[in-house]
């Protein structure tokens, strides 16, 4: 490969040095890890007296590919962190530092631990049955294993809501029942071999001193556990290759900490180099420039400046506008349809289209989009909205309307198709409520009340209405049933009930019935709409529906960001602070992942695209903004002078800047650049 010269100086540097070594987005950070690897045993250094360290497997996996181009002798060890914390699991049993335990790795089976320990110690104000306080108290867990504090100085560094303080006493409750019950985690491949080696010096003895190199990638995920995991390993004689970008730090979520790539890399350690690759090779100037000026707003990074290489393709930015009181909930998506198709009409394929969200709880209304138009789509991370309640329930609606039906539908749709909106019954009266779901069958007062005597007059109004209603859609054709049933009883239900309590489960599933309405009456039959809903095959080109914290190492050729409003992007969460750096990190990764064209969905407010133009900088309005409001992100990118410059330079015309405002990211971009091409 031709490397260029930042490129080189990092392959090429002084064995006898520590490294950091900042990598922005497509500068080439997997092939000069290679690179460089394959310098140092060119320079002597045994191959398995160097470890390769990276995130996730796959990465392990592109790293091995990059190094069998090299041909040498043999290839160092290539693990992804929790691999080396497994291997470090097993040498220790064999020593008896650590118990034997068994291993679960499904989500429910860690979920079915945690509640049993939420039901014994959460406190009265906090509902242990609710999915979100559970996933809330699994991710506070992994919080703290990934941390070096205590579950009670964890939860107060991460001023995590006062309301969960129980979790502090659940974390201790869970790690005996741990204990009790001898099973580890993916976490604690981590967590137990750091807790051995911080009270154990002969465990220490046993890992440390053994290599001359560790090359970490992705070294911005850095938490402290991972870091003193390698720290360990490394002893006094190693020396380490952090290899990262600060900018991208995105799983806070699992403890990662810019500070170990901005400050804390050269901690305790001599002679240490801080090198940077300045050049990226996937996208353009214009999404460089507009990335720049965004990140320039968060205080914890290096200060640098990342632009486009040579022959880079040039990179188009475009904005997409939802109707200002819907935002994101618009039922149509126009703006990301239109986008699609013009996408497709140049011959391209669907894979070459990413859907990056910043939370699954806006996927509905696009997914809705997509099955209505025959856009085939696969959602990453099995988190589809094809498996909500609510969407189980239509899907329900239709199988039981279907023409050919070969065995009935199960109990559990058809009862999240008559408890949506929700019934004022007890949760074990649906399945009985469940079977009086005939096509054509009218229910009154006396059948209702042979299944429940107990029910208020008013509730059995409700319930018998419900029924009818559905069971008389059954008994006619398609159209005629979406009307009878979902256009008049379910539309009607879901109203009286928002005026009533105006909860926002109510409110959501509103707007998403809106959308289905469409869908459902675009389509001539229960069992098109059955087939149309159907996951695509393993080998279909499909669009990828993600989000921004699972697009980090991927790429596409055009990217669509849907929901940049407040609220979404930065994420507003009702129970714990918005950190707005972190939220524009996640930002930073997803208009970086874009090889051509960026396309950016907002809510068209009165003013915005006059105070874009004129270079405003984040004029949110309110002291609690609202999804109705462009994000401040898209203010900050400055996008009509990253579009001005960035056209200026591929095309090597004059810049002409029509804004007002800061242009010092500009400045330091076009010396960047010059001093690039003039070789300095």
């Amino acid at each position: 490969m031709q490397f260029n010269r930042h490129q080189l100086d990092f392959i090429q540097y002084p064995l006898d040095t520590h490294i950091c070594l900042i990598a922005p987005p497509g500068s080439g950070k997997t092939q000069v890890t290679s690179a460089r690897i394959a310098y140092l045993i060119k320079q002597g250094v045994a191959p398995q007296k160097i470890l390769a360290s990276t995130f996730n497997v796959k990465a392990a996996d592109e790293l091995t590919e990059r190094l069998n181009d090299y041909r040498l002798p043999a290839l160092p060890p290539i693990r992804n962190y929790h691999k080396v914390g497994s291997r470090m699991n097993r040498a220790f049993k064999k020593k008896g530092f650590i118990k034997h335990h068994q291993f679960i790795q499904h989500e429910w089976q860690i979920r079915e631990k945690a509640k049993q320990v939420l039901l014994q110690t959460a406190s009265n104000d906090i509902n242990p049955h609710d999915s979100g306080t559970l996933e809330d108290f699994v991710s506070f867990i992994s919080v703290v294993k990934s941390q070096l504090l205590s579950a009670e100085d964890t939860f107060t560094e991460k001023q995590i809501n006062a309301r969960y303080r129980c979790f502090i006493n659940g974390f201790e409750e869970y790690e005996k029942l741990r204990e009790q019950q001898g099973f580890q985690t993916f976490d604690d491949l981590l967590y137990d071999p750091v807790r051995v080696l911080l009270t154990t010096p002969s465990a220490v003895s046993f890992v440390e001193n053994h290599l001359d190199h560790i090359l970490i990638d992705e070294f911005q995920d850095m938490n402290p556990i991972t870091f003193a995991l390698f720290s360990f390993i490394a002893g006094s004689r190693a020396y380490i290759t952090g290899i990262g970008d600060d900018d991208q730090t995105i799983n806070v979520y699992r403890g990662s900490d810019p500070h170990f790539i901005v400050s804390g890399f050269s901690e305790g350690l001599q002679n240490v180099a801080l090198l940077q690759l300045a050049e990226t090779y996937r996208f353009g100037h214009v999404t460089a420039i507009a990335a720049n000026q965004l990140i320039q707003h968060n205080k914890v990074r290096h200060n640098k400046i990342c632009v486009s290489g040579a022959n880079t393709p040039h990179t188009h930015i475009s904005l997409g506008y939802y109707d200002e009181q819907l935002s994101y909930r618009c039922p149509h998506q126009r703006s990301l349809l239109q986008t699609i198709n013009k996408h497709l009409a140049t011959g391209r394929r669907k894979s070459d289209i990413g859907i990056l969200l910043r939370t699954y709880h806006i996927s509905p209304w696009i997914e809705f989009a997509l099955i209505r138009e025959r856009i085939a789509y696969r959602v990453e991370d099995g988190r589809s909205a094809l498996s909500l309640p609510f969407v189980q329930g239509i899907k329900a609606f239709a199988a039981l309307h279907v023409e050919t039906q070969s065995e009935p539908p199960q109990v559990s749709p058809i009862i999240f198709l008559l408890n949506h909106p929700v019934l004022p019954v007890k949760r074990a009266l649906l399945p009985q409520l469940a079977s009086l779901v005939e096509a054509s069958r009218t229910f009154d007062d006396e059948d209702i009340e042979r299944i429940e005597p107990t029910l208020s007059p008013y509730v059995k109004t409700i319930v018998k209405k419900r029924i009818n209603s559905l069971n008389k859609a059954l008994s006619q054709p398609w159209s005629e049933a979406v009307s009878t049933y979902y256009e008049s009883e379910i539309h009607a239900a879901y109203t009286e009930q928002i005026a009533t309590r105006k909860q926002g489960n109510d409110i959501r599933n509103h707007s998403i019935l809106i959308a289905a309405l469409l869908l459902l009456n675009s389509t001539r039959s229960g069992d098109e709409l059955l087939r149309i809903m159907t996951a695509p095959s393993e080998d279909e080109d499909t669009i990828t529906i993600t989000t921004l914290n699972s697009s980090k190492g991927c790429a596409w050729f055009t990217v669509i960001i849907p929901a940049c409003v407040e609220t979404i992007l930065p994420y507003q969460h009702p129970d714990s602070p918005t950190d707005i750096e972190d939220e524009r990190r996640l930002m930073y990764v997803g208009i970086t992942r874009a090889r051509q064209h960026l396309h950016l969905i907002t809510t068209e407010k009165k003013g915005f695209q006059s105070a874009l133009k004129a270079g405003h900088e984040s004029p949110v309005s309110t002291v609690s903004p609202t999804m109705k409001e462009p994000s401040r992100f898209l203010y900050e990118m400055r996008l009509p002078d990253a579009e001005a410059v960035g056209n200026a330079i591929t095309l090597d015309n004059d810049i002409t800047l029509t804004t007002t405002g800061d242009i010092s990211i500009i400045e330091r971009y076009l010396t960047t650049l010059e001093d690039i091409y003039n070789g300095a």
